[in-house]
């Protein structure tokens, strides 16, 4: 993820496991974490028997920092995301200082954004680029022949 750095939600400090849940080795993961022995065990238990439905990463596809709404729609693949440098000299000063004066995190500007995050991000920094802005949509699902 673009930033990452992950912090224990209990005291703070910076985990020591880093989002790593080592399977096969319960030991290495309660040695590693800061909560109490019990709930360390129950992280263990509930990521490795399936019960954990929640999501931090999605092998294969990468996090849009700007994208909103619910976790999967997050993520996409790496081909779906640019740089904003591809669009704008981000080492300009101008485009500094506006990107600063409409408070777009250091996070977005060194990341990749998904099309439509891209095309909104643009239409704030310079709207003459985001005018020839468009987003194609490619469905890779194989048609269902069983039908025809």
């Amino acid at each position: 993820m673009p930033f990452d750095f992950w912090r224990c939600k209990l005291d703070k400090r910076s985990c020591r496991l880093q989002v790593w849940i080592p399977i096969g080795s319960e030991e290495r993961f309660t040695a590693g974490g800061h909560a109490p022995e019990q709930r360390t065990r129950d992280v263990y238990r509930v990521v490795t028997d399936g019960t954990y439905t929640g999501i931090h990463h999605m092998p294969g596809r990468w996090l849009c920092p700007t994208c909103k709404g619910k976790p999967y729609s997050r993520y996409h693949f790496h081909w779906e995301l640019t740089p904003i440098d591809v669009f704008v000299d981000t080492d300009s000063r101008d485009v500094r200082i506006n990107l600063i004066d409409i408070r777009i995190d250091d996070s977005v500007i060194f990341s990749n954004l998904c099309p439509s995050c891209m095309i909104s991000l643009m239409a704030k920094i310079d709207t003459s680029v985001s005018d020839e802005l468009e987003s194609i949509q490619i469905d890779y699902r194989l048609p269902d022949v069983s039908r025809v």
